[in-house]
């Protein structure tokens, strides 16, 4: 079995897994999994079209031919629509989204009418190069144009798309940094790794490609370095392709929904009282209650807070984060603690981004380094690891804690230990 064969075979039944699981699992972690799962069954197909490469069945190599294109013209908008659902949870598969397969349906429409139309026969005497008909050649030149361009468009697809996900990503970014107080498993920056990988080896791929078809067309390659550079490429992206998708499906397993609906995320205990029902007094100032949305792309409501009542809510906001020390909730969000004041979350947003001069993120983690601050300061935790006394204020993990630590006190957590006077 040849070298490339292999490499086929084990790419063919990793996604076959990986698609399986995403596909079957029973508590799904994320909705966005389905996309993936798609994807997954998409390679899954390509590879084993592949495979029939290395078999003495034209009968199989031929329905290669048709459909290996418009295979991997379908594979990149479904990560595109994975990324795009866990960023925006609302985000459906509607019928504006078969757009996204319209490149796909057009090379198989034209591989159909050309080398499709081609008879069996005449199809083996092609591969002997024996065939002289001027029609059956010219529904061949239809197929091979096609497929030429094809590789073009693909590594530009991947670039296209490639980019949406990352404008995507940073607009993401930016988002949770003003609705949660963590980054763990949230901030996608594993899908922003694959897309930049992707990304550069499509233009790589667009360059060998350009350069291949330049030494072809003036005639002047006697040693064969294109043929040996296509061979070497052909064994360096068939790794690659099993690293990506193994990345794929690791990091995909691993990653749940992040903007969950209000009827499906969990809130965190509060008392029974809200400090924002007052009793009403004629100087009470009241501020409008607006159904919370899931989407935070859509700006359903719009309402300009006085100044006297975005103090209010600060108040209110300052008075149950001392209280209740919600910031020790490891996962809480913006919605957590408008729901604990009975108040809206874009109140909760701008009253911080306007009052305090912060986002979200910072506003909690603030409080948290102030916890640990607390604790390392007090000889009871003096046993306490870093890890400890970070997890013991709220963080999930050192990775976010020790760069909080330093940018607020300027020290590191080992350094403020070992000498808290300085």
């Amino acid at each position: 079995m040849e070298f490339k064969q292999v490499f086929v075979i084990v790419a063919c039944v990793l996604v076959f897994v990986f698609g399986w699981l995403l596909a079957s699992l029973k508590n799904q972690k994320s909705r966005a999994n389905h996309y993936l799962a798609f994807f997954m069954g998409m390679m899954f197909l390509q590879y084993l079209l592949k495979s029939f490469e290395g078999f003495s069945y034209p009968q199989l190599t031929m329905v290669t031919y048709l459909f290996i294109i418009p295979l991997m013209l379908s594979t990149t908008p479904f990560i595109f629509m994975y990324t795009q659902k866990l960023t925006n949870q609302k985000s459906r598969f509607t019928h504006i989204k078969f757009l996204h397969f319209v490149p796909a349906l057009t090379v198989l429409l034209i591989n159909i009418f050309s080398y499709g139309f081609i008879p069996y026969s005449d199809k083996i005497l092609l591969a002997s190069g024996v065939v002289k008909n001027p029609d059956i050649l010219s529904l061949l030149n239809v197929y091979v144009t096609t497929y030429d361009i094809s590789q073009y468009l693909y590594d530009l697809q991947a670039i296209f798309y490639g980019f949406l996900m990352l404008r995507l990503i940073s607009r993401h970014k930016s988002k949770i940094s003003e609705m949660f107080s963590y980054r763990e498993n949230i901030s996608l920056s594993w899908i922003q790794l694959f897309v930049i990988v992707f990304l550069a080896v499509s233009v790589i791929e667009i360059l060998m490609y350009s350069f291949v078809e330049f030494i072809a067309k003036a005639g002047d390659d006697p040693s064969g370095m294109t043929v040996s550079l296509l061979t070497v490429y052909e064994k360096f992206t068939l790794g690659l392709a099993i690293a990506y998708n193994g990345f794929l499906g690791f990091f995909g397993m691993k990653q749940t929904d992040i903007y969950q609906t209000t009827e499906t995320r969990q809130k965190i205990p509060v008392s029974s009282r809200s400090i924002t029902q007052v009793e009403k007094t004629p100087d009470t100032v009241e501020v409008p209650i607006i159904p919370e949305i899931a989407d935070t792309d859509k700006k359903t409501y719009k309402f300009e807070l006085s100044e006297e009542q975005k103090t209010r809510i600060l108040n209110d906001i300052l008075e149950i984060m001392e209280k209740k020390k919600l910031y020790l909730n490891s996962r809480l969000t913006l919605i957590d603690v408008a729901d604990a004041i009975n108040t809206n979350k874009n109140y909760v947003s701008n009253t911080i981004n306007e009052k305090l001069k912060k986002n979200f993120f910072q506003f909690v983690n603030e409080y948290r380094i102030k916890e640990a601050l607390s604790l390392m300061d007090n000889s009871l935790y003096d046993n306490y690891s870093i890890e400890g006394i970070a997890h013991s204020s709220g963080f999930n993990s050192k990775s976010v804690f020790n760069p909080a630590f330093k940018q607020y006190t300027g020290k590191t957590p080992s350094e403020y230990r070992n000498n808290p006077e300085s």
